[in-house]
């Protein structure tokens, strides 16, 4: 019995000892475990933090930011071509050959986040090679899914590469919208998402057309540091008596007739006012060195003249006088009279910094037109006269001269079924009153 009882109790101890090995064994097993999977843990959690450290740091590479969109440009295939223009691959990689007029445009997506590396961007820069002749060339820049485009012209000279920097305060809003480009409460950079060459103009001075043209772009991309190529710069402007007394000197004298189809002639060509008024003014004082050339372009706002600014008068050659009759087309537009005013403005500023403010000034504000069009030009025509006074400006009244034309003449003022432009009888009434104003 006792035998019996000890082999039990053996087996006991035996049994249990072996349960106490395997709950160690069990234990260590789970233990192993607990530590391999606590480490496959801390290990994710490391690696989602080194993915988001790298994602952070890439999202803030300025190579990324800037030189990588715009390289997206040089695909010739992306690229959206209106108005006969073309765009094709250079001989060279990298290189962007475009045929104008007509407009050349492409856009490029943008994250839905702010590129923190565009944030100190100050414009744009580029590589541009012309094809012999002297162009201006259009560029345009789009931000916030193309809702705000801005626009400029740059000079092109020769066939040798040049380098070309455009400081955002370089571009125009060819809208309503005051926002500039950049700064506190500016559009931002990091929305960029476009650019493009060309504009929708086919015609040129006095209505000729533009005649074709090629150049070459290559090294597109954002800067830090433009140089800008405008600043205001501040000059007392001669009067119109400064040139009057040149032409009673029998000096070579300078006119330009600036302004949109009014001026340009619209189914008038050679006996527009301009060509009258220098024929009436040689005739006058007995010389043929006066000469009246017309810079205007049908269908032009104020906004255009902004734009041409440079191209019209930054040259060797400047005008002595330079006549400006502008707003047609900006009340088409439904332009407010505030901006049409401040377009203006700047239009006064932008001739008088590149003409150095040797050009004279004569302020024209447009005429009325008849039927619907007869009173809507009168906000407009207050706001010149206002300009002419804030800014001591000469002033001739067009507007109010055609006002007091008996209705039952203005027919034959107006091209016929026309409520806006001169006729042949309309520009000689011109030409009369400006030589009247002239030869004082």
């Amino acid at each position: 019995m006792d035998k019996a009882n000890r082999q039990r109790g053996n087996a006991m101890e035996i049994f249990q000892r072996n349960k106490s090995n395997a709950n160690m064994e069990t234990k260590m097993i789970i233990s192993k475990c607990y530590r391999k999977i606590s480490f496959l843990i801390r290990y994710w959690k490391l690696t989602q933090k080194i993915t988001f450290i790298i994602m952070v740091f890439i999202c803030s590479l300025n190579i990324s930011a800037a030189d990588f969109e715009l390289k997206a440009l040089y695909d010739p295939k992306g690229w959206h071509k209106s108005l006969g223009a073309s765009i094709a691959a250079g001989d060279e990689a990298g290189i962007l050959k475009v045929k104008l007029p007509g407009t050349v445009i492409r856009t490029i997506a943008y994250p839905w986040h702010i590129r923190e590396s565009f944030l100190n961007k100050k414009g744009l820069a580029f590589k541009i090679r012309g094809d012999g002749k002297d162009h201006y060339i259009p560029v345009r820049v789009f931000f916030l899914n193309t809702h705000f485009r801005y626009y400029t012209y740059v000079p092109v000279k020769g066939n040798d590469w040049q380098e070309i920097q455009i400081a955002w305060d370089d571009f125009l809003c060819l809208n309503d919208s005051s926002f500039e480009i950049g700064g506190g409460h500016g559009i931002p950079v990091s929305a960029f998402c476009g650019l493009g060459f060309g504009d929708r103009w086919q015609l040129t001075y006095a209505n000729t057309p533009v005649s074709p043209f090629t150049f070459e772009v290559k090294d597109l991309r954002l800067v830090e540091n433009p140089i800008p190529r405008y600043r205001r710069k501040k000059f007392k402007t001669p009067a119109v008596a400064s040139v009057i007394e040149k032409m009673k000197k029998r000096q070579p004298v300078l006119i330009y007739c600036h302004g949109d189809s009014i001026t340009a002639g619209t189914n008038v060509k050679e006996k527009r006012y301009a060509n009258l008024l220098q024929n009436e003014l040689s005739k006058y004082y007995g010389y043929d060195a006066i000469t009246v050339k017309t810079i205007a372009v049908g269908g032009a706002t104020s906004y255009d003249l902004q734009l041409w600014a440079e191209k019209d008068f930054s040259g060797t050659v400047k005008p002595d006088l330079v006549t400006i009759c502008v707003g047609a087309n900006d009340i088409n537009q439904a332009r407010p009279t505030l901006s049409f005013k401040a377009s203006v403005n700047d239009l006064l500023d932008r001739i008088i910094t590149y003409t150095d403010g040797k050009t004279s000034i004569l302020l024209i504000p447009t005429l009325p037109g008849q039927m619907w069009h007869r009173n809507l030009m009168d906000d407009y025509a207050k706001a010149i006269r206002e300009i002419a006074l804030d800014r001591n400006l000469d002033l001739y009244d067009l507007a109010k001269d055609v006002a007091d034309i008996p209705e039952k003449d203005l027919k034959s003022f107006f091209c016929r079924n026309d409520t806006l432009h001169p006729s042949l009888s309309g520009h000689q009434f011109i030409s009369e009153k400006l030589f009247s104003f002239l030869k004082k």
